[in-house]
């Protein structure tokens, strides 16, 4: 039984540590949205907050995209923090994971922005 448990706690432990190589990802996903968005929003193809237009040209908002408003803030949160704090996403999850906690963005202290 020993010999089960010890099994059973090294797999859980290298499906946190898969998790956290995950949740990574995204958050530098969710990262490089921003900047594209914030990028894009500056060109002017896609409107800024509370922005209204009445051309022939109607730009595309975040819904248009498949986005919330919500995305875009938490996304900016976090590539503002990750510039603050170089490496700071990483060494949460991965904190996480070598305590064995599950790591999610839900989680206290997981990769989520600080509002």
């Amino acid at each position: 039984m020993a010999r089960a448990k010890s099994a059973h706690d090294t797999v859980i432990s290298e499906v946190h540590r898969a998790q956290a190589h995950a949740l990574s990802i995204r958050a530098r996903a969710e990262m490089r949205l921003a900047e594209e968005y914030d990028a894009a929003q500056e060109r002017g193809e896609v409107r800024a907050n509370g922005e209204r237009t009445f051309s022939k040209e109607e730009k595309v908002g975040a819904s248009d995209l498949g986005l919330s408003g919500k995305d875009i803030h938490e996304a900016r949160h976090m590539r503002d923090a990750e510039a603050a704090d170089p490496g700071v996403i990483e060494r949460t999850v991965n904190d996480m994971a070598e305590r064995g906690e599950e790591p999610t963005r839900a989680a206290p202290g997981g990769p989520r922005p600080t509002r």
